[in-house]
């Protein structure tokens, strides 16, 4: 008979040492196996579509909600790195600019292929110049000096 919430046996599993440690290397293999399934040519991430129709229809938001669909571990690590607990809309926000560029420069470490938001962000730096008012349209957290 369990005693206890599920809450409080992980708790208690958290603060043993050597089972922190196995936890911890689970935990890791299975964002491991979640990047290998977005990496994977089977299953086309966003970041692979690389021509110039998909860089015309690539949206960050919808990055993070195939992110959210397929790897759902890695996603959460990625926005609770990213968000405060102070913030006010910490419950509400389901995506950020920020963690989908990060995310998929992450990604483009572990596999050259899914490089669609570096060639994208390349190609509004090239592209704008000086202006800044289209790379705030797209990136609000990305700013050219």
């Amino acid at each position: 008979m369990l005693r206890g919430t599920y809450q409080q046996m992980a708790h208690k599993m958290w603060q043993h040492k050597i089972l922190r440690m196995e936890l911890v290397k689970y935990l890791l293999r299975a964002i491991a196996a979640e990047c290998s399934d977005i990496c994977s040519t089977k299953t086309a991430s966003m970041l692979r579509r690389c021509s110039s129709d998909d860089m015309l229809k690539f949206n960050p938001e919808a990055l993070c909600e195939e992110w959210m669909e397929k790897a759902p571990l890695f996603y959460s690590i990625l926005m609770s790195s990213a968000l405060s607990g102070r913030r006010k809309d910490v419950k509400t926000v389901t995506w950020l600019p920020s963690v989908a560029l990060a995310g998929s420069v992450l990604l483009r470490e572990r596999s050259r292929g899914m490089n669609a938001m570096q060639l994208l962000v390349t190609t509004i730096i090239k592209s704008s110049g000086s202006q800044v008012d289209t790379c705030m349209f797209f990136f609000p957290f990305f700013v050219i000096v």
